[in-house]
């Protein structure tokens, strides 16, 4: 129904330039919106593709470079500072429970894109059918002959 609609008002914005109404132009009408935030989910899961292995990269760096104190060897009272951030992101712990919810989340971003995709795909399938029959159902019994 949406794609009728978007192609009917095609149909009657034709002008002289332009005397033929395109049928990608009325897909684009309908359902271009569904399709752009389809692709700028797809786009956002594969940036976060990226996550993974540099949070692998920084874990290893985290395992070599740590320092297992020997025995139980405390540190003065005045060498003890806060953690800043660049120390609590840099900790291999952190590290892997970032990557675990970047990969949770572009799952659940890819997911969305399918999801999305799909049902608009099956949308404007319908809708060209939908087109198609109602065409049909105009013709005359003579013109079917």
């Amino acid at each position: 129904k949406l794609l009728g609609q978007a192609f009917d008002k095609h149909l009657t914005k034709r002008t002289n330039a332009h005397p033929s109404s395109s049928l990608w132009a009325s897909y684009i009408t309908a359902y271009g919106w569904q399709f752009l935030l389809g692709s700028l989910f797809q786009f956002v899961g594969s940036l976060l593709s990226f996550v993974g292995p540099v949070c692998i990269d920084r874990i290893v760096q985290y395992v070599q470079l740590s320092n297992i104190p020997q025995g139980n060897a405390t540190l003065p009272q005045e060498e003890v500072s806060l953690v800043t951030f660049d120390t609590f992101i840099q900790n291999g712990f952190v590290l892997t429970v970032v990557m675990l919810v970047a990969l949770a989340t572009k799952s659940v971003f890819l997911q969305m894109s399918y999801y999305i995709v799909m049902r608009e795909a099956i949308n404007a399938k319908t809708g060209l059918q939908s087109m198609v029959y109602e065409k049909t159902l105009r013709l005359s019994s003579a013109a079917l002959t």
